[in-house]
């Protein structure tokens, strides 16, 4: 069980108006763009979603002391390179909804949501060279990072791989835009002493994150997460829940033996999947998986100790165990 962090939901910090000039600030670029290119009011799309990665830019930002409008322009970097992975990812998983809505690549193709994610990384760019070029340097690694990741992914697709090379793959394509956000919150402000701590805390978040992320994919049959069923596993993806189920004696050669026959069967067996999926949460793989992103928050609490004390502080820590704890 997780100790460290209290129960209280994140409350007391206002963060909405930054989160909504964030978004407002997103919206505005791709209001921007010629029409005849991509009209925007024709092809909705939720730009930021649950801004995640802004939340945890602004809190950290504020423990730091940096000012608010130096975290909103570094959060608009992340939430627009994220928006760009999003976009690219639903073409590589076929996807057909993304938070609620209908996706690019659905609607209008593959060919224009993959330019459209090139577009965004572009406008990441951009925005990220306006703070400075070490900023926009460091983006651009990043950007690389999560595309080996995306890569690396893609190579394992429907093959038993082992824990290493799952936290591999979370550490490059997940918690790399985490990472660099916390970088580049402390290099802005006079505690670049703390520059290694926050790149720990900043990595485990993202991993953990995504280890949530993951088993989410199974709880989720039902559909209440607004996006794809069971998306992962139908698209070959090997996240933690299903190594767990792939390396147990009482189901691991049935769980492999599905997998082999959901690649040879088509891109999206649904049927096959939710078989798959039925033995994952029967067994309590989700369970264990949550357990160890729980560890991970766990045992960042000392680094966490180390950043200065004040209500962003404890905001903070709300934010990680919320984020941690989430069912949707």
């Amino acid at each position: 069980m997780i100790k460290y962090f209290s129960t209280i939901m994140l409350t007391s910090l206002n963060i909405n108006p930054s989160l909504q000039k964030i978004e407002s600030e997103i919206v505005k670029i791709f209001k921007s763009v010629d029409k005849d290119i991509f009209d925007m009011a024709k092809n909705p799309f939720n730009f930021i979603g649950k801004a995640t990665r802004a939340k945890f830019t602004l809190l950290l930002g504020d423990i730091l002391g940096i000012k608010r409008r130096l975290s909103q322009e570094i959060a608009i970097c992340a939430e627009l390179i994220h928006t760009a992975s999003l976009l690219h990812d639903d073409c590589i998983d076929n996807s057909s909804v993304r938070r609620g809505l209908k996706t690019i690549n659905s609607k209008m193709g593959s060919n224009t949501a993959i330019l459209l994610g090139d577009l965004t990384v572009s406008f990441a760019f951009d925005c990220a060279m306006k703070i400075n070029h070490e900023t926009a340097a460091t983006l651009v690694n990043t950007v690389k990072k999560m595309t080996e990741g995306a890569l690396l992914e893609e190579n394992l697709k429907y093959k038993k791989i082992s824990r290493q090379e799952y936290d591999k793959i979370i550490s490059l394509k997940t918690a790399s835009i985490f990472n660099w956000c916390a970088i580049s919150v402390c290099r802005a402000s006079d505690k670049i002493e703390l520059l290694k701590t926050c790149s720990i805390i900043a990595k485990s978040i993202g991993a953990g994150f995504q280890i949530i992320d993951d088993a989410l994919d199974f709880e989720s049959a039902n559909g209440s997460l607004n996006k794809n069923v069971l998306k992962d596993i139908t698209a070959g993806k090997i996240t933690l829940p299903l190594i767990l189920a792939m390396a147990d004696k009482t189901c691991g050669d049935e769980i492999k033996n599905k997998v082999r026959e959901l690649k040879n069967s088509g891109f999206a067996n649904i049927h096959i999947a939710i078989e798959i999926a039925k033995t994952v949460k029967a067994k309590k793989f989700t369970n264990k998986a949550r357990k160890t992103a729980k560890s991970m928050i766990d045992d960042i609490a000392p680094y966490i100790d180390e950043l200065p004390s004040n209500n962003a502080k404890t905001e903070f820590k709300n934010f990680i165990f919320a984020l941690i704890n989430r069912t949707s």
